[in-house]
């Protein structure tokens, strides 16, 4: 898999996680799952990453 389309990847993966958090923030559960969804998201990421390489 070339870098940049790595990167590339990266940076959409991150972008849909801040829109999605932007969602969130309207609700009454945005501070309570405010820590959790990056980590799940990240970690969801890594699991598909490892699985690939």
């Amino acid at each position: 898999m070339p870098l940049s389309y790595f990167l590339n990847f990266m940076i959409n993966t991150l972008l849909e996680q801040n829109q999605q958090t932007k969602k969130i923030n309207f609700s009454n559960h945005f501070f309570k799952n405010k820590a959790f969804l990056p980590y799940s998201r990240f970690l969801e990421w890594d699991l598909w990453t490892h699985s690939l390489f």
